[in-house]
């Protein structure tokens, strides 16, 4: 038949009728497979996952979540205070009085675990920078140490925060009311969040 495809364009036709690949073809194929992943593989994981900027980027949304998922338990919340001239950021977080430590114990009543006593305290990379920090009110920071707070039942007050590496920037919007931060390839403004002044 003139249009009738043959059986041996789809592979070998075996003597039974059958078609399939010969072990050469499929090791040629495994070969090429391992080729492109051996060199795919470790350039991937050096734009991605060593990336300061990027790991930053997850460092920072790792300690958000975390303080959103531990202000429920304490008694007044949580806030991240991000040092912006030092790279650092520290989650603090005041627990209930009866979950203190008995020599943490303030003479006068007051909340002893201290203000600046961090649960958790990262530092930035050198090549990584936070440049500025919008909150809903007033202008934008670009120095000195900022609070983020995150109340009792975890909602945490909506900021921007702009990271920025050698050669690129990522912007940062944390929502009250949405449980992942939204990012962008850029640095952005209250303008690019829809937040109305």
């Amino acid at each position: 038949m003139p249009g009738a495809p043959s059986q041996r364009a789809a592979g070998i036709v075996s003597r039974d009728g059958r078609c399939g690949f010969t072990l050469i073809e499929l090791l040629v194929v495994l070969v090429l497979l391992s080729l492109v992943l051996a060199f795919t593989v470790p350039r991937f994981r050096a734009t991605v996952l060593d990336d300061p900027l990027n790991s930053s980027v997850r460092l920072l949304v790792g300690l958000i979540r975390e303080a959103k998922q531990r202000a429920p338990q304490s008694h007044r919340g949580c806030f991240l205070a991000i040092d912006m001239d030092g790279g650092r950021l520290d989650l603090v977080c005041r627990l209930p009085p009866d979950r203190r430590q008995p020599e943490a114990e303030a003479a006068d009543g007051e909340d002893a675990q201290g203000e600046d006593t961090p649960l958790t305290s990262k530092t930035l990379p050198e090549s990584v920078r936070v440049v500025s920090i919008h909150q809903r009110e007033g202008e934008p920071v670009t120095s000195g140490i900022v609070r983020l707070w995150v109340n009792r039942q975890g909602l945490m007050e909506p900021a921007i925060i702009n990271l920025r590496g050698d050669d690129e920037t990522i912007g940062l919007t944390v929502s009250p009311f949405l449980p992942a931060v939204e990012l962008a390839d850029r640095e952005i403004g209250p303008d690019d969040a829809g937040w109305r002044r």
